[in-house]
């Protein structure tokens, strides 16, 4: 059996954190037309977000994003999440 080995690839990403699910559901953050908004709840005194979903229209369908993961935008302009640990294992930061 041959090995092939995945071409590098710069993508853009950006991690849902507490702070940014606030700006997004305070509307002072706009989402791209591939993400949405899929389900969110506040602590009891909405001084914080405890959960937010995000739903991400990628090429495999509809997938979700929760607080923690980070949002990739890949080779086609495709939105799609990825779990923290996998995305330190996979992705380095580069020079823009």
């Amino acid at each position: 059996m041959a090995k092939y080995r995945k071409k590098p690839v710069v993508v853009d990403a950006w991690q849902l954190t507490e702070e940014v699910a606030l700006e997004i559901l305070e509307k002072r953050r706009v989402l791209p037309k591939e993400l949405q908004v899929a389900a969110a709840y506040w602590h009891p005194d909405r001084s914080r977000v405890s959960t937010c979903k995000l739903a991400c229209r990628s090429l495999e369908g509809e997938v979700f994003a929760e607080i923690g993961d980070w949002i990739i935008t890949g080779v086609a302009g495709e939105m799609y999440p990825c779990e923290p640990g996998i995305f330190h294992d996979t992705y380095e930061a580069v020079e823009s």
